[in-house]
């Protein structure tokens, strides 16, 4: 099937991913522009493709991204460093064409905003002195995302997207500019990257190519992923491994997608946390829970910018007071100035239960919460 672009001018564009609680509790910063809808790496886990039918061969290009961006902005009152694609990969082939992302590269240069970039793209070196020019303010942080170096994986995972060999050269290049360099070791499919010693080849890999911080996540399966990948977990006979992992012992999670079960995931990210140690890298994980693992914030974004307080926040208190009450949790909340709305989430979703769950360590009892070693 061919891709088609389809040109269009966006009423709205700014917009806060808090849809779901599981963005809410973990993502310190949740500001996203997605330049285009629609994406033509076709990787087989993503959980975007639900988004609407045609995902990877329909491309919206927002043409008018950029005018759009420079409005909304003035609305916003204190800017956290802006996602470039939370669903999209910025970089994929329609930017050759189009350069939507350069030109909003450029608007944010000019008007000094902080920006994150997460991409699969060697495209992204067209860019260098704008990236070169926002580093420079601490303006801007580069995630690329490679979870393995394995032919296999990419040709049954992410059959239309850059080699891996090409994604490591992103990395040695803009590490050798002094770009601050995240790898995103995502997402992990038990029975397929998970391998202890490849993942260590991985992690020393990428630390030799200049990166300095790992975030790594695991496979979260929607009903659009699971027909997505089903016929590839056939071929590589390990469907009821997975079916076990994630049906049977697993959980679903608050935004409803099905997770390995945490022995699992436990096991996998402590050796990981090891490996970071070992090479010498920072180390975080995507909406996992496991914050004893973290050495930095959680995606590594460390440009200007407003953060919001996270359950991490809250799990590191709770280990130094024991106990915290929503009374003690509003507190901090009104230190960091968050609006009305945040707060009335934050509520709901204390009262329902909700903000906690399936954090290790954090029990409710009564109407406060208990940290338990």
């Amino acid at each position: 099937m061919t891709v088609k672009y389809v040109p269009k001018r966006t009423k709205k564009i700014l917009h806060y991913i808090d849809r779901t609680p599981e963005v809410f509790r973990f993502c310190p910063h949740r500001l996203v522009a997605n330049l285009y809808i629609g994406c033509e790496f076709m990787c087989k886990y993503c959980f975007a493709q639900a988004i609407k039918q045609n995902y990877f061969y329909e491309i919206q290009v927002r043409i008018n991204a950029a005018e759009r961006i420079e409005k909304e902005l003035q609305r916003i009152r204190r800017i956290q460093p802006i996602n470039l694609g939370s669903a999209t990969d910025p970089y994929q082939p329609a930017e050759k064409k189009f350069e939507i992302t350069r030109k909003v590269l450029e608007l944010f240069d000019k008007k000094n905003i902080p920006c994150f970039i997460v991409t699969k793209s060697p495209l992204i070196l067209r860019d260098l002195d704008l990236i070169k020019s926002l580093s420079r303010k601490h303006l801007i942080t580069v995630q690329v995302t490679l979870p393995s170096m394995e032919s296999n994986f990419h040709t049954f995972f992410e059959p239309n997207s850059p080699p891996p060999e090409k994604r490591l050269e992103i990395i040695r290049e803009l590490s050798d500019e002094g770009i601050p360099i995240v790898v995103r070791i995502q997402p992990i499919i038990p029975f397929v990257n998970d391998r202890l010693e490849k993942l260590e080849e991985l992690v020393d890999t990428i630390a030799n190519a200049g990166a300095r911080h790992i975030v790594a996540g695991f496979l979260r399966i929607s009903l659009a992923v699971w027909d997505s990948i089903l016929p590839i977990l056939e071929k590589l006979e390990i469907i009821d491994k997975i079916k076990e992992l994630y049906f049977i012992s697993g959980r679903v999670d608050s935004a409803g997608y099905f997770i390995a079960n945490n022995v699992y995931r436990y096991s996998v990210l402590k050796h990981l946390f090891s490996l970071s140690k070992k090479y010498k890298l920072t180390f975080g994980t995507c909406k996992e829970g496991f914050f004893e693992f973290h050495t930095s914030r959680c995606s590594g974004v460390i440009c200007k910018g407003f953060y919001v307080v996270t359950v991490e926040t809250f799990w590191r208190l709770l280990r130094v007071k024991g106990k915290l009450t929503l009374e003690d949790a509003l507190r901090v909340i009104k230190q960091y100035g968050l609006s009305k709305k945040f707060v009335s989430t934050f509520v709901d979703l204390w009262k329902k239960e909700i903000y906690f769950e399936n954090i290790p360590n954090v029990m409710k009892k009564d109407d406060y919460y208990i940290y338990v070693n």
